[in-house]
């Protein structure tokens, strides 16, 4: 399958160095939208990809103007699957408003970074029980492709508390 990255992300400091590293280190095509015409401009050539992964500007839920201006970028975009990316740090009330601030996005699945900076994560399975949203993937780290996992019940029991099993009860050295 082709890949293709494209970012709407173009005006804060550090972002495109972020992705445009990103897009070297995985080989994948980077595209660059900073405005309405320029993301017209590319429509027809991102059709020749089968997977378009979009990374949008991060911005704070109270910015209604920033909300509309990326609701109508992406709205250009056919055939979409939108993911809300949130943090295990947040609480789970900060990330149902998250959630319901960006509703007319209709969300697939959540993405969740961050489990190595928090050590607890019931308001993330409370947020996923509460949003009926699948989990998708689970962030621990820095580093892509090794911090990023596929969500799964055996990876989340981990960083469950008093849920770790301390093996060497059962299998004592000699």
């Amino acid at each position: 399958r082709k890949v293709a990255l494209l970012t709407l992300d173009t005006n804060r400091i550090g972002s495109l160095g972020q992705i445009r590293q990103f897009a070297r280190e995985f080989a994948l095509p980077l595209f660059e939208a900073p405005s309405f015409k320029a993301l017209a401009g590319l429509l027809p050539e991102l059709d020749a990809y089968d997977h378009v992964l979009v990374d949008t500007c991060a911005f704070s839920a109270k910015d209604e103007e920033q909300k509309m201006r990326q609701n109508a970028l992406l709205a250009m975009i056919h055939e979409q699957s939108t993911f809300l990316v949130v943090s295990a740090t947040s609480k789970e009330s900060d990330l149902s408003a998250q959630l319901q601030h960006f509703s007319d996005q209709r969300m697939k699945a959540v993405i969740c970074t961050k489990l190595d900076e928090t050590s607890g994560i019931g308001n993330l399975l409370g947020f996923a029980r509460k949003s009926a949203l699948p989990l998708l993937f689970l962030a621990d780290g820095r580093t892509i492709p090794d911090d990023f996992h596929i969500a799964s019940a055996s990876y989340l029991m981990t960083h469950l508390k008093g849920f770790s099993l301390d093996l060497s009860q059962f299998f004592p050295a000699n």
